[in-house]
């Protein structure tokens, strides 16, 4: 049973007209009759029988008009939906996200869904080391994550982020970061604990041991958010990823940090490994975006009168 046979019933079933059916199909009448002839040998019974004024349903035939016809716009549907997806333009698509990107990764997001509104995404929140697994596995289809990455995943660069000191001034005084990191072994410290954020709290640790400063650790939480909430009640500072202040209560006050071990670069990373065409869109609208944000800056350096 062949989907062009099943066309070929329902198109006859519709004008119950050899010659018509034939001309809609583009095909000749022998090439029709011999469709129809192959299905009812297939089925095992008769589908129509022909008349004077051309062709007449039998009872089974009658009975399959229906389901057949559901049959044939099911099958076309499946070959658009078939090419949209190898074009990119509909289909699933796994995105892993920590907080430092959350932000830049919803922008992004908004602007695929506006030209690709039958795709479907996912965010996966999650840290570097088990998104790079997930990448790795084609369990996520991109990452947006701290750089580097070892082949086989490649990745681009977005941002830059750093490390800042989350305070709660009412509990814990200092004007500065001098003055906060000289008091920081006596303050109650604030951690992600050790399985989250492997590299981020690695990054923490290399800072700390620059400086000389070893506090002990007063209380663990499993992401940023909660810290920052423990900090605006007072219970502690802690360093955290200055893309995470978006999300600072109001009593928490944000200390900038400098030197060594403070930056680390941001980006989007996949696998090329497996084929994706939804997800090489999506990353070809973000080198877009970037090259005409980068575009823009330049004009308007262009465009600033001398002093």
């Amino acid at each position: 049973m062949e989907l062009r046979q099943l066309r070929a019933f329902v198109t006859l079933a519709d004008c119950l007209n050899f010659t018509e059916a034939a001309q809609k199909l583009f095909i000749t009448q022998p090439a029709l009759s011999k469709q129809i002839h192959a299905l009812e040998e297939t089925l095992g019974g008769l589908l129509f029988t022909r008349n004077r004024r051309g062709a007449e349903l039998t009872p089974l035939g009658k009975e399959l008009h229906e389901q057949t016809r559901t049959l044939v716009l099911q099958a076309e549907q499946l070959k658009r939906h078939a090419q949209r997806v190898l074009k990119g333009q509909s289909g699933k698509l796994a995105i892993g996200i920590g907080l430092s990107s959350l932000r830049l990764a919803s922008s992004f997001t908004a602007q695929f869904r506006g030209l690709y509104p039958d795709v479907t995404i996912t965010f996966q929140d999650t840290s570097s080391v088990p998104l790079i697994a997930q990448l790795l596995a084609d369990q996520s289809q991109l990452g947006f994550l701290r750089l580097p990455i070892e082949p086989p995943l490649v990745a681009h660069k977005l941002l830059t982020d750093q490390l800042v000191l989350a305070v709660n001034r009412h509990h814990y005084s200092g004007h500065d970061e001098a003055d906060f990191l000289r008091q920081l072994e006596q303050l109650p410290l604030l951690r992600l604990t050790p399985t989250q954020g492997q590299r981020f709290n690695r990054q923490i640790d290399q800072f700390l041991a620059f400086h000389n400063c070893y506090p002990v650790v007063a209380q663990y939480a499993g992401d940023n958010q909660t810290l920052l909430a423990l900090v605006a009640a007072g219970l502690g500072v802690a360093i955290v990823p200055q893309s995470a202040v978006f999300i600072a209560p109001e009593e928490v006050d944000i200390i900038p940090l400098s030197g060594d071990y403070t930056q680390w670069d941001i980006g989007i990373a996949w696998n090329p490994h497996y084929e994706n065409p939804i997800r090489d869109a999506f990353i070809q609208l973000v080198l877009q975006r970037e090259a005409d944000r980068h575009d823009g800056h330049k004009k308007g350096r262009l465009m600033r009168p001398y002093a």
